[in-house]
């Protein structure tokens, strides 16, 4: 069976989805998997179901939701590998075989994507943790809990993706990210990784200008939204491009005779930088 919530909150078993009832159950079964293999207090799971405000029969109805998810999972069977909901000393703990969570599956990757020195593997790696998402996190699902969840794994998940580029690149793969990375900077304009990136990705498809214009809409931009200045690695990409280093040494850290800009960040770390404060007049 697999727990999905890379996506809208489901169990699938054979590749058929089973039915799930109310949001809560939902947002119950996210909660348990979030943490799966790890106990979780009725307390925090009424946290998480009601955001701070749980009714008066909030416990009963979490017992109820554990209950209803609980026969669900028994349509994968009760050998030593099926999920299930272990219930102990005022916790619950969602028990599963390794894997059966998306999210599991996508630190895996993720980290194997880093232990290793290989660019091409990394690209492979990360390219199938994407490939686990099926939408937003908790697509749907209502809540201040499940609104956070959903912008700390959005964060892992353009995190990682940042690597995965960042890789590309340094296997010369510079045309081919120019899209993807458009679309991202288009939708974090101060994020200095992404903006570093697609100035990479246009040097290195022979776009000069393009890379300069980039690098000015974002000095521009930073200092209209926060009066400071692009951060020391923005610049050390700009001045490498300016200086016109070849391409392969720039995205390698060469060229520039400063430390290089770093072009993987770790996955599920925020992939931005905070700006530099402009030099007083």
């Amino acid at each position: 069976m697999e727990i999905q919530i890379l996506g809208p909150v489901g169990l699938r078993l054979n590749g058929h989805w089973l039915t799930l009832g109310s949001d809560k159950e939902r947002l119950l079964l996210a909660a348990l998997a979030l943490d799966a293999g790890r106990p979780v207090a009725i307390g925090e799971l009424m946290e998480r179901l009601w955001d701070g405000d749980p009714p008066a029969r909030a416990r009963e109805n979490a017992h109820t939701y554990v209950s209803r998810i609980r026969r669900r999972l028994r349509a994968a069977g009760t050998g030593p590998d099926a999920p299930s909901i272990v219930g102990r000393a005022h916790t619950y703990t969602l028990r599963t075989g390794d894997g059966s969570v998306d999210r599991q599956r996508f630190q895996h990757f993720v980290d194997a994507a880093f232990t290793g020195d290989s660019d091409t593997r990394a690209v492979e790696l990360l390219s199938r943790a994407e490939d686990l998402w099926q939408g937003e996190a908790l697509a749907g699902l209502p809540g201040f809990w499940a609104a956070t969840v959903r912008r700390t794994l959005a964060e892992s998940r353009l995190s990682a993706g940042a690597s995965r580029i960042a890789a590309g690149l340094r296997l010369g793969r510079f045309a081919e990210q120019v899209g993807e990375l458009s679309a991202l900077v288009a939708r974090s304009p101060g994020d200095e990784t992404l903006i570093g990136l697609l100035m990479l990705a246009y040097y290195g498809s022979g776009r000069y200008a393009d890379a300069l214009r980039v690098h000015q809409r974002a000095r521009q931009s930073l200092m209209e939204e926060y009066g400071a200045l692009p951060g020391a690695e923005l610049n050390l990409i700009h001045q490498g491009v300016l200086a016109r280093v070849p391409a392969h040494e720039l995205v390698h850290g060469g060229g520039t005779g400063r430390t290089a800009a770093p072009l993987a960040p770790v996955a599920g770390a925020p992939a931005t930088s905070p700006p530099e404060a402009p030099a007083p007049a």
